[in-house]
Order: structure tokens, then C-alpha cells, then sequence
């Protein structure tokens, strides 16, 4: 009887701390940037130039929450996204929860200067057609970004 009671009550232990973990995985919140500090702080031209440059750079902030200061090249509302010019061709795309982009979109006007943190997933890069009609493009993308406030 002893050897049945400690099976069962090791399969009800097994399946508690299952049941906790699942319940953990399944409730909590995704990482954002606006819960935390970022890593490290560039400016979107210097961000694309380390992407571009060293591809150990990509490896060191992927999926991490970063800072990139730069000039709005566009706000677009549909996509709840803004995009910083980083140079000739060159851009860092930040896409933001619908929520926030509602309680900050108005901090964004076309040409001026804007501070974002966001987590860093993703870096692209074209190459050019040859003949010279095609410049290659590159661009950095940001997921749950935030305005970072100090610029």
C-alpha cells in the first residue's frame, strides 16, 4: 500500500508543477521594450553601418531591446509604425502595439528628430541591379517599440 500511495502521490506532484508551468507560459505577457532599459543606444545611421559592417553585431542584439535615434521619415498609422531615415536607402522600420502607437503617435512628426527603443529582430539587405537603376536598400526592424526618453 505504501508503494502505491508514494506512485500516486509522485504523478499528482508530476502533474501540479505541469499544470504550473503550463499556466505560466500560457498567462504571461510577451517582453516589450517599455518594460525595460535597452542594451545599448545607436543612432540609425551607426546602426546600419554595424549591421552592415559586422555581422556579429546582429548576433549580439537579436532580441533584445535596443534605443535608435534618428529622423522620421514617415509615421504610418495603418501599420501603427514609424520609419527612421538611416542613410542613403537605409531605414529603421519600428513597429508598436496598436496601444501604444495610439498614446504616442502624436510625438511623431515627419523630419523632426525621435528617440525609440524596441526589440531588435530582424536586418535586411538588397544588393543593387549593377546598372546603377536599383540602389541596394537595407533596413533594421524593431517590434514592440516605445518612445525611448532620453535622447
Amino acid at each position: 500500500m505504501k508503494k502505491r500511495t508514494k506512485i500516486i502521490l509522485g504523478i499528482l506532484g508530476t502533474g501540479v508543477i505541469t499544470a504550473g508551468i503550463i499556466i505560466y507560459v500560457a498567462t504571461r505577457k510577451p517582453a516589450t521594450s517599455q518594460d525595460s532599459e535597452p542594451v545599448a543606444i545607436f543612432e540609425s545611421t551607426q546602426l546600419i553601418q554595424q549591421l552592415d559592417t559586422d555581422s556579429s553585431v546582429s548576433k549580439k542584439i537579436m532580441e533584445k531591446n535596443i534605443a535608435v535615434n534618428g529622423l522620421v521619415k514617415e509615421v504610418n498609422a495603418a501599420d501603427h509604425s514609424i520609419i527612421l531615415d538611416a542613410g542613403e536607402s537605409s531605414y529603421i522600420i519600428c513597429s508598436f502595439d496598436s496601444t501604444a502607437f495610439e498614446n504616442c503617435k502624436t510625438s511623431f512628426n515627419e523630419g523632426q528628430k525621435a528617440s525609440v527603443k524596441g526589440i531588435f529582430y530582424n536586418y535586411s539587405k538588397t544588393e543593387d541591379d549593377g546598372m546603377g537603376l536599383m540602389p541596394s536598400e537595407k533596413n533594421a526592424n524593431l517590434k514592440t517599440c516605445y518612445i525611448h526618453s532620453n535622447q
